[in-house]
């Protein structure tokens, strides 16, 4: 079994565009784009165009966001402009908080203001992604009686459900974060139609990784 992988740290100036795939022998190539921004719109741009020009991606399957300043998503509509994305992962940020980061970044591009409205609407509605992954965190001391044990209770490996169906990435099974839904527009019914996932603890990242890694073994070992 060989895996090839390439990652890329784009020369953007403040900011990050850090691109990645990762192939194992004659299966798809998974690709993955970590933060898409810069202080200098103009240089991440040019960096996506060089980028394109350069490598022959179909399309993205993931795209991660770590979080919400300009200098880390003002590439994004350049970005969707020539990408299709199938999903985003990107952290909770209150309508509060969004409004803060909106009103220090003033006289930006509409898109931009659209996105800090409402990320997940921007990102299913306007940019068709099929999913979006809101990771949120928890208050300094909640729940810390089963947090040792709340990760080994739902994915222990010895479970014979876990077992049969190890080689499928379930991102539902992985802890939710409901309690922020109510303040966030449609998030209600993203969620109830499959399209919005909202998970409390960064194992779903891992998960994420590991459970994608494992499809790859597995599928892998049933050509062979």
């Amino acid at each position: 079994m060989k895996i090839n992988a390439g990652f890329i740290f784009h020369n953007v100036g403040q900011g990050l565009f850090y691109t990645g795939e990762i192939k194992l022998d004659n299966i798809k190539t998974f690709r993955f784009i970590y933060d898409c921004g810069s202080s200098s719109a103009e240089n991440v741009n040019r960096s996506i165009m060089n980028f394109k020009k350069a490598n022959e991606w179909d399309g993205i399957d993931l795209l991660i966001l770590s979080h919400l300043h300009k200098d880390h998503v003002n590439g994004l509509d350049k970005l969707f402009n020539e990408y299709e994305v199938n999903q985003v992962i990107l952290p909770y940020f209150s309508p509060e908080e969004r409004l803060f980061i909106a009103l220090r970044n003033i006289n930006k591009q509409d898109w931009y203001y659209r996105f800090l409205s409402d990320p997940v609407e921007f990102f299913i509605e306007e940019k068709k992604v099929e999913k979006v992954i809101i990771i949120t965190g928890r208050d300094e001391g909640e729940g810390e009686e089963d947090d040792d044990n709340q990760f080994d209770d739902d994915f222990s490996p010895e479970e014979k459900e876990y077992e049969e169906t190890k080689d499928k990435i379930d991102l539902n099974r992985m802890p939710d974060d409901d309690s922020n839904i109510s303040e966030n527009g449609n998030w209600g019914k993203y969620k109830k139609d499959g399209k919005l996932l909202i998970k409390n603890t960064i194992a779903m990242l891992l998960f994420l990784v590991c459970g994608y890694l494992d499809f790859l073994a597995t599928k892998y070992q049933k050509q062979i």
